[in-house]
C-alpha cells in the first residue's frame, strides 16, 4: 500500500544517498527495457521502473526537466480498463511535456 508520496520519498533517499552514475545504472533509461517506446532514444531524460498488473500501472523515478533540473516522479494508475501500452503512451505524454 505504497502511494506515489511514499514513492518519492524513497526516490528522494535514494538520491541523497548515492552517487547520481550508481542511480543511472540501476534505473533503466529513455531506450531500455521497460522504457524502451519512450519518445528519443537519443535523450536521457527519464530513468525509471515500472510495475503493471491487470487494470494498474505505475511509472516512478526521476526526469529532466526543460530547465535542466533532475525531479523525481511517481505516477500511479489504478482501476483503468483500457490496455496497458495506451496508459503508457498518456504517461509519456505527460513526462515529455516536462
Amino acid at each position: 500500500r505504497f502511494s506515489p508520496s511514499d514513492m518519492i520519498v524513497i526516490l528522494d533517499q535514494i538520491k541523497s544517498q548515492y552517487d547520481w552514475e550508481l542511480v543511472k545504472t540501476i534505473f533503466p533509461k529513455v531506450g531500455q527495457g521497460t522504457l524502451s517506446s519512450f519518445g528519443n532514444t537519443a535523450e536521457e531524460f527519464i530513468y525509471a521502473k515500472t510495475g503493471s498488473m491487470g487494470g494498474v500501472y505505475c511509472l516512478s523515478g526521476y526526469v529532466l526537466t526543460k530547465k535542466g533540473k533532475w525531479m523525481n516522479f511517481s505516477i500511479m494508475v489504478n482501476n483503468h480498463d483500457s490496455n496497458t501500452s495506451t496508459v503508457r503512451k498518456k504517461v509519456e505524454a505527460f513526462l515529455q511535456s516536462l
